[in-house]
């Protein structure tokens, strides 16, 4: 089972009614999902290498599409790692549309919605064809409709849908704004030239890492910008500008250690000379990473350090 773990009441209701009760199938031994209390990632293994090794191992992969789906870089990878071995079922939650593929593995894909019973008959005989489990379509048919009952409750809302990733910073007499669209990072500035009271063009950030999930971006002094954007594989890379002399961006993209988080993305400065990033990580932890200029007591770069809930 591959989806958010926001939307974990409604995966636990979907696995116990469709794929155990419905379909024959063992919670323990036969389905993974990560927020199973019982099917989940044991204790003191790594969740980016062992949900791959689950994905990679697995029959067949059922990803429930919500909006909180699309912004997990986790979920993303491994949907796309199950299309591209040709095991994947995907399902859409009730309200979301098909617009939100645009941009992933699955667009263009006609994808059925949670809420149809003829999608969850095709998923049921998905699940005979690969485990040869025969239920009594009288036992199918009775915990489709009680799993057909929950999903009515459940509803999207259009502010739950992805919007572009977008952050905004300013420095002394300059504003500047970015975004992400279509995993790409775009930026603007005010003004536009020097003596030029207008905001320049969206123009899109070259080099930056492909398919993008979240930007962040702030200020240490007013001659700066850091900006740290996180990509589909959960890295956080960074890249900073500075306005004195010829203005100029850093020349690259530096990865900001190798802890795996989610979005969103943030970033504050405590004083001049400091500035801060903050992430999730799928188990709902809050990390950190923070940098000091010379002259403080711990200059440059300090680890992620994962703050108490």
């Amino acid at each position: 089972m591959s989806h958010a773990f926001v939307d974990r009441q409604l995966i636990r209701e979907f696995v116990t009614n469709v794929l155990a009760l419905g379909g024959g199938l063992r919670e323990e031994g036969e389905i993974f999902y990560s927020s199973g209390s019982g099917t989940g990632v044991p204790s003191g293994r790594v969740l980016m290498d062992y949900v791959k090794a689950q994905v990679n191992e697995a029959e067949l992969v059922v990803a429930i599409i919500t909006p909180t789906f699309l912004k997990r870089p986790v979920c993303v990878a491994e949907m796309s790692i199950a299309w591209a071995a040709g095991k994947l079922f995907p399902i859409l939650a009730p309200g979301v549309s098909r617009d939100v593929l645009e941009g992933h593995v699955l667009q263009g894909v006609m994808v059925g919605y949670l809420d149809s019973a003829s999608t969850l008959n095709e998923l049921h005989g998905e699940i005979f064809r690969i485990s040869g489990t025969l239920v009594s379509p009288a036992i199918w048919g009775d915990h489709c409709a009680r799993f057909l009952e929950v999903v009515k409750e459940y509803s999207v809302s259009p502010s739950a849908l992805p919007a572009p990733a977008m952050a905004s910073v300013g420095c002394g007499n300059h504003l500047e704004l970015f975004r992400v669209v279509s995993g790409r990072l775009e930026h603007r500035w005010w003004p536009k030239e020097r003596g030029k009271h207008s905001w320049s063009e969206w123009v899109e950030m070259d080099p930056a890492p492909n398919n993008l999930a979240a930007v962040a971006a702030v200020s240490r002094c007013p001659n700066n910008i850091e900006v740290a954007v996180l990509d589909a594989d959960g890295q956080v890379h960074h890249r900073w500008w500075w306005r004195e002399g010829e203005p100029a961006w850093s020349p690259h993209w530096d990865p900001l250690g190798d802890k795996r988080l989610v979005p969103p993305l943030t970033a504050a400065s405590l004083e001049a000379g400091h500035f801060e990033f903050f992430a999730f990580d799928e188990a709902g932890d809050l990390w950190s990473t923070h940098h000091w200029d010379e002259g403080a007591d711990r200059p440059g770069w300090h680890n992620w350090s994962r703050h108490s809930r």
